[in-house]
């Protein structure tokens, strides 16, 4: 009762001279005197806990309990102490004084003493009564709203987000103290989209700035935590698990939140142009991680090589660095899953099991869209940057070698190089037919490769017969593509020719 007083006296003081410090150093003081009173009930059981345990634990759920050592009465006193404390510190917001000499310290007071009263009150409620403790925060975030509409009436933009900060957090800190497991990530993504709407809607950085938070702790929860979850919801050919679901949530919030940020018109372009780009590659990251461990992991690197489309052409589109490498990052991963993981299926036994069927043809989908996706930016960068279409040679490459590495199976080793032969022979052909010479390029690169097997596997490793008709098809493949390229060659050629004489002619002219 000496401390309330006392700082009740430190407010008189701060009201009439406007010295704003000494009230901090009142708050600072009444608060630490009135836990020196309250040492023992902080460590819990004693040795068990710490003071991150006795800040954290209370915020969660109702499983993670801390036993007390001080009595329900003296506990009823120390909560009755603290709402008096908040009280007294939190009238002094509402008073305007021309002798203040630092009215943003008045922020830093109220910011205090908010956070002190909330984090104590929290971890007694916990202690005395789990069951209940989350309709403090939700009863909390209602006076901190009714305290923002309030400064915001009388133009007191900063203090008003201040409270706006501590309800929304409150009520998003809910969520764990009353749920367990999946319910919790389910919340905060709902949260995070109602935020984001209500910050762009109303033009209030605070709100969709929370939401960004809220997309980094829900991101750090699926990797932690969610991950998993790994019961099963049903099963359709593939078994699809709670995590699943999960990660495809949070995938849809962070995507939704990117439709809401990308349709509205703010001026500071930078930042929208920043949080964009996050929520997106959020919302890549997260699908991807629910195709990997949700159940349907054998289309994972199938979806990463869309998923890096997809941000590729939003990336070039819109000229933002952050999406293409992300996009490069995508398709390196799913190539290499490509590679180790998805051409170790046999191919000569596809028509015995239906699941091995649909994996190859969507690999098979897959390179072809590597391939598509590299020619689509070549084209389109021709008056642009030169690392676009460094980024275009690299995923036509990858696509040839993810050609080659599809058909390099033990099960076919007598056709490998025919195969290949015939790989190289269409690659040449498109070269020609597209007017593209890095296909060309390609092509010859992998008669090379042919070749080195040829004479360093075909000779020594195959049986007689397959040897000869090896030599045979790559005999009648090679022929074949010398005439192709000379015939199409020779039509470039002319084709130079015939447009340098015109453009000659009409000079002339």
């Amino acid at each position: 009762m000496a401390s309330f007083l006392l700082g009740a006296s430190i407010v008189i003081v701060t009201r009439k001279m406007g010295w704003m410090w000494l009230a901090l150093l009142g708050l600072a003081a009444v608060y630490l005197v009135h836990y020196f009173w309250l040492t023992p009930s902080l460590s819990g059981t004693g040795g068990g806990e710490n003071w991150v345990d006795a800040v954290i634990l209370p915020w969660v759920g109702e499983e993670w309990r801390i036993y007390p050592l001080i009595s329900l009465d003296k506990s009823m006193l120390h909560q009755a102490f603290l709402v008096l404390y908040w009280i007294l510190f939190t009238v002094i917001g509402f008073w305007g004084n021309e002798k203040q000499d630092n009215p943003n310290m008045t922020f830093w007071l109220l910011l205090s003493n908010s956070f002190v009263f909330t984090s104590s009150y929290i971890h007694h409620l916990h202690v005395y009564y789990p069951t209940f403790k989350y309709l403090f925060p939700l009863g909390m975030g209602f006076v901190f709203l009714v305290l923002s509409c309030i400064e915001q009436r009388l133009n007191r933009r900063l203090l008003s987000d201040l409270y706006l900060a501590f309800s929304v957090s409150l009520g998003v800190l809910t969520f764990p103290m009353y749920f367990d497991g999946p319910w919790v990530t389910y919340g905060w993504s709902a949260s995070l989209v109602v935020l984001t709407w209500l910050g762009v809607r109303h033009n209030r950085p605070l709100l969709y700035r929370i939401a960004c938070v809220i997309a980094a702790v829900t991101m750090v929860r699926l990797v932690y935590f969610d991950y998993l979850e790994r019961e099963i919801l049903f099963t359709f050919m593939m078994p699809v698990r709670v995590s699943f679901l999960l990660f495809a949530v949070a995938a849809s919030a962070f995507l939704a939140a990117f439709g809401i940020h990308r349709t509205c018109d703010r001026t500071n372009q930078d930042e929208k142009r920043m949080i964009e780009n996050g929520f997106l590659i959020a919302s890549a990251l997260s699908f991807a991680g629910a195709f990997l461990i949700g159940g349907f992991r054998a289309a994972s690197s199938v979806f990463w090589v869309f998923e890096g489309i997809v941000l590729m052409v939003f990336g070039v589109r819109n000229k933002r660095e952050s999406l293409k490498i992300s996009s490069a990052l995508f398709m390196i991963f799913a190539a290499l899953r490509i590679a180790v993981v998805d051409c170790e299926w046999q191919i000569v036994k596809v028509f015995l099991n239906a699941k091995s069927v649909m994996r190859l043809i969507a690999v098979m989908l897959a390179i072809m869209a590597v391939l598509g996706s590299g020619d689509w930016l070549r084209r389109k960068v021709k008056t642009t940057e030169s690392r676009d279409r460094m980024f275009s040679y690299f995923l036509s490459i990858v696509g040839a070698l993810l050609v080659m590495r599809y058909f390099y199976r033990p099960s076919l080793s007598a056709w490998v190089s025919i195969i290949w032969g015939l790989a190289a022979f269409v690659f040449i052909i498109s070269g020609f037919i597209f007017r593209d010479r890095l296909y060309r390029w390609i092509g010859l690169g992998v008669f090379v490769q042919v070749l080195l097997r040829l004479f360093l596997h075909d000779f020594s490793q195959l049986e007689t017969i397959y040897r000869i008709i090896s030599f045979i098809g790559l005999g009648i493949v090679f022929i074949g593509a010398s005439f192709v390229y000379n015939y199409y060659l020779k039509l470039l050629m002319d084709g130079t020719d015939n447009r340098n004489s015109s453009s000659h002619i009409s000079s002339a002219k």
